[in-house]
């Protein structure tokens, strides 16, 4: 991944830079940054390279955050715009440009979120990287990620839905999938089921209820867990 830090602040870009390495190395994802002091350089470099997302300032000088915005809009549309800024009263102004988040400069604590909302995007739009190879038993199956429902395990087998169709069943253990897609917004929501939250509409009255209306149920002892699961996952998307 490629992403720009546009801050005529240096020591606040410099601080913004370091934590931003630290949570894409820990997240394992290999990034690319660069450091402006200016809007017209970024527009520049936008022009030049490939820039997946931007860590943007609002008040800028000669031309501010939200004509960058515009303009880097009109480059490439599709571009994560992060505004980071000191005045928090613009983050209603913000909306407009279609950021995935708005970070008060005195306030960086939720950078590890921001950090998860552009991988996940990443990953959402590339196919290649929604296709993943699980081992299981003595079988490497490739599955498209977006699609399944949840796998469901009964006695020594294990099949997974997608849409109202069963995959064929596989002679392994559910832990054993869990722990390969625990961060891929998989989660466990009973001893037989594990749940793919791409595909939830809600939790409700110990069910999880995806978006055809097909339910599984949720055990007590994880409903806590599978419930803070989901909002962060819904919280990655907005």
């Amino acid at each position: 991944m490629f992403i720009a830090i546009c801050d005529d602040e240096t020591e606040f870009a410099i601080e913004l830079l370091k934590m931003l390495r630290e949570e894409f190395d820990t997240r394992k994802v290999k990034c690319d940054f660069i450091t402006v002091a200016s809007g017209a350089e970024l527009l520049e470099e936008c022009k030049r390279n490939r820039i997946d997302a931007v860590f943007l300032d609002i008040m800028m000088p000669n031309i501010n955050g939200f004509e960058i915005a515009e303009r880097l809009r009109e480059i490439k549309s599709n571009i994560m715009i992060v505004f980071v800024s000191n005045k928090e009263n613009t983050v209603f102004s913000s909306y407009r440009y279609n950021p995935i988040w708005f970070v008060p400069k005195r306030d960086l604590r939720f950078i590890g979120q921001v950090v998860d909302k552009i991988v996940h995007n990443m990953n959402e739009a590339d196919d290649s990287l929604a296709h993943v190879q699980v081992k299981m038993g003595s079988v490497v199956d490739e599955i498209d990620v977006r699609r399944i429902k949840y796998f469901k395990t009964d006695g020594h087998y294990m099949n997974y839905y997608v849409e109202n169709l069963k995959s064929d069943s596989f002679r392994c253990k559910l832990g054993d999938v869990e722990e390969q897609l625990s961060n891929l917004w998989f989660v466990r929501a009973h001893k037989r089921y594990l749940v793919n939250l791409r595909q939830v509409h809600s939790i409700k009255n110990g069910s999880v209820i995806f978006f055809d209306r097909d339910t599984v149920p949720v055990s007590r002892s994880q409903l806590g867990i599978v419930k803070e699961r989901f909002q962060d996952y819904l919280r990655s998307i907005r």
